[in-house]
């Protein structure tokens, strides 16, 4: 479970870990006896095999005062934790509550989800999603339906409809609803404020923000594709490229020619075409468009920093990205650029990261 600045994880003993930002005690997980986690903005809150609910971390609203019961089920928000109770099968919130999120409506429910200042649940007669709390984006305001599960996120909140399997979100700033496709991807990449993903057929599809158009995928097969910041870009089948959404900078103007892969980036794009040259387009004020001389095999495009692995497996970066223009040694297989942060897989399967400090603590087999 990831939460704001931390990560948690229940090993198979049964014994919570956690690492990333401690400012608030948020990594002193207990050592034993968890069955489930669920992390909040800066606090974490677990089921014991009991069922008590226990939390820790940041407790500046009570949030991490879990009351005692046993619970079925338990969800840490952002200043707000919620529990199911096993008996009577109500939501019981403590902490923060100055939207509301803690009032809890009467009932029995088969499921709970605390968001950043809001609350949601699934009614155990009917199905029926309900939220109660903050709603500036519309994150309370829940749909109709048959749920069988719902998830609060900041100011964004989804539901898996129980007879088509499909995902509905609501919220975000935006009108109308979300619909998420629930089967047959075979990749997907998360940008700015959307999402793309191939089908098995190699149809593109796109969902989220689509204020730029970042989101109305193109017709035709494609081989992979990439979500930027407001914009995405496609190979198609045939080796073609092609770019929608925000082309302030031109990063939708795809060049001509054969590509084997491309990375849509913040303000710009790269591609490498099939015999390994790397092109990049778009914004280049802080030489993103610049790459390098050689031969490669996959490239990543951040929002200042761009990094390519060449064919040898050895990493080239370039940019102004915080930290992000270093290019560590050895072999990698892989390689993602992210606005702060650079990651990447070594041959061997070890992760490696760097970017702007402070470098946080990884759990054991991930190097730091």
């Amino acid at each position: 479970t990831a939460g704001g600045f931390h990560s948690c994880g229940v090993l198979d003993g049964g014994s919570a870990v956690c690492w990333g930002d401690n400012e608030y005690n948020q990594l002193a997980a207990p050592q034993e006896g968890v069955v489930s986690l669920d992390a909040g903005w800066a606090h974490t809150c677990g089921l014991l095999a009991g069922g008590q609910a226990v939390c820790w971390g940041d407790d500046r609203f009570g949030q991490s005062d879990a009351p005692s019961g046993v619970f079925s089920a338990v969800s840490a928000g952002g200043s707000h934790s919620c529990g199911l109770s096993a008996g009577s099968r109500e939501i019981v919130c403590w902490g923060g509550n100055e939207f509301g999120q803690s009032d809890a409506p009467s009932g029995e429910f088969r499921a709970v989800a605390a968001g950043g200042d809001h609350t949601c649940g699934v009614r155990a007669v009917g199905g029926r999603a309900v939220c109660w709390g903050g709603s500036d984006a519309g994150q309370s305001d829940a749909p109709e339906g048959v749920f069988r599960a719902v998830a609060a996120g900041g100011a964004l909140s989804c539901g898996l409809l129980a007879d088509s399997r499909e995902i509905v979100c609501w919220g975000g700033g935006r009108a109308g609803y979300l619909m998420f496709p629930a089967e047959g991807l075979t990749s997907l990449s998360a940008g700015g404020s959307h999402t793309c993903g191939l089908r098995s057929g190699g149809e593109a599809v796109c969902w989220g923000g689509n204020g730029a158009g970042q989101s109305d995928a193109p017709e035709g097969v494609f081989r992979m594709v990439s979500a930027g910041r407001s914009h995405s870009c496609g190979v198609r089948s045939g080796g073609g490229l092609v770019c929608c959404g925000d082309n302030e900078f031109g990063q939708s103007d795809a060049p001509e020619g054969v590509f084997r892969a491309v990375s849509a980036g913040g303000s710009h794009s790269c591609g490498v075409r099939s015999g390994g040259e790397l092109v990049c387009w778009g914004g280049g004020d802080a030489m993103r468009t610049d790459p390098p001389s050689g031969s490669f095999t996959a490239v990543s495009a951040g929002a200042r920093s761009t990094c390519g692995i060449r064919g040898g497996g050895a990493l080239a970066c370039w940019g102004r990205g915080p930290g992000q223009q270093t290019n560590p040694l050895g072999s990698f297989t892989a390689v993602s650029v992210s606005d702060r942060y650079t990651c990447g897989i070594r041959t061997g399967g070890a992760v490696v990261c760097w970017g702007r400090p402070p470098v946080l603590q990884a759990p054991d087999g991930v190097e730091p």
